[in-house]
């Protein structure tokens, strides 16, 4: 069976299970809210907007600012001038956040962060 072959099976066996289950078929559309309700074992869809606030309430302030700042791509010596922090610091809450986030890297910080409708530009 080639790549193409295998990827259309496990979609459609993707769906077969969601309906099996009662998933909603918002789901198939929306493949954060299907990540997220496989995880959580629950089918809701809200969009990612909600789960991603939910992720970040555990945050604190200054974590969630230095997470917004995150997703508009500014690097830690940027963040560290904007927030008059040193860029140790900086690095500290960094590590903090994708700690508590539960994120590899930055980029899925910052998906995140874009998705709480914590980055403002």
């Amino acid at each position: 069976m080639g790549r193409e072959a295998a990827a259309t099976a496990t979609e459609r066996l993707g769906e077969i299970v969601g309906v099996l289950w009662g998933a909603p078929t918002c789901l198939r559309a929306c493949p954060t809210c299907d990540r997220r309700a496989r995880r959580r074992n629950r089918w809701r869809c809200d969009g990612p907007g909600r789960a991603a606030k939910e992720q970040a309430a555990v945050l604190t302030p200054r974590e969630l600012e230095v997470l917004g700042l995150v997703g508009a791509g500014l690097s830690n010596a940027e963040i560290a001038a904007r927030l008059y922090l040193v860029e140790g610091t900086v690095k500290a809450y960094v590590s903090s956040v994708l700690l508590r986030l539960a994120v590899k890297n930055r980029v899925q910080a910052a998906i995140v962060a874009y998705e709480a409708g914590l980055v403002t530009s």
